[in-house]
């Protein structure tokens, strides 16, 4: 039944001007599903920069305690070493 809807349609000259604004909505379909698509890609962008500027502030901290831990087990085991003797 739906085909012989557009069948008729399609043969129908009165409808050839409806296909113009059926083309300009679909147009403007296509628009705002593109700038909703870019609007979620540079929301994605704006939370994985947020992830990486926190890694960061957290990996300069981990660095410094596992430098520092290393540092301790290094001098404990040096004393040890020494006090054992």
């Amino acid at each position: 039944m739906v085909m012989n809807q557009m069948d008729s349609l399609d043969s129908d000259p009165a409808a050839e001007p409806d296909s113009g604004n059926l083309r300009k909505r679909h147009r403007e379909q296509r628009i705002a599903g593109t700038v909703q698509k870019l609007q979620e890609m540079k929301q994605r962008m704006v939370e994985a920069e947020k992830k990486q500027n926190q890694w960061l502030y957290w990996r300069t901290i981990l660095l410094g305690m596992g430098a520092g831990a290393a540092v301790v087990a290094g001098l404990t085991f040096t004393f040890w070493t020494f006090l054992s003797r």
